[in-house]
């Protein structure tokens, strides 16, 4: 079988108008997160203490795909971005460690909560 854990990250949806972050997630990432738990996939938004994004995929300890690119055709076909294939068991069992430390504080933040956009917002204008 194959196991698949999605962590979204849970960046409220920006608002042009005030220029800020509404108290909204993200319509994008709500939706995925939808329809993942209705498919019986277990995902969780990551922590309010950082922001998730990075891109992960571990096989088996085996093999990891690891980059912070988006998933698209620009990103992946027009944007200078760069990922990289690790085959090395040792390196992906710490990728694997890594990532169960991110799901565990995902957890304990299962849904969305208004407090994470203030908390997010002074985030980014503190970078």
């Amino acid at each position: 079988g194959v196991d698949v854990r999605v962590i979204l990250d849970a960046s409220p949806k920006w608002n042009p108008d005030t220029k800020a972050l509404d108290g909204e997630p993200n319509p994008k990432n709500q939706a995925a997160f939808d329809y993942l738990k209705t498919q019986g996939i277990p995902v969780v938004y990551d922590s309010m203490e950082q922001q998730t994004h990075s891109k992960l995929v571990i096989v088996d300890d085996l093999i990891a795909f690891v980059g912070s690119n988006n998933w698209t055709y620009s990103a992946l076909k027009k944007n200078l971005e760069i990922s990289v294939l690790i085959r090395s068991a040792g390196h992906n069992r710490e990728l694997s460690e890594l990532y169960e430390e991110w799901w565990a504080a995902g957890e304990k933040q299962q849904e969305w909560e208004p407090s994470r956009s203030a908390a997010l917002e002074e985030r980014r204008k503190n970078r």
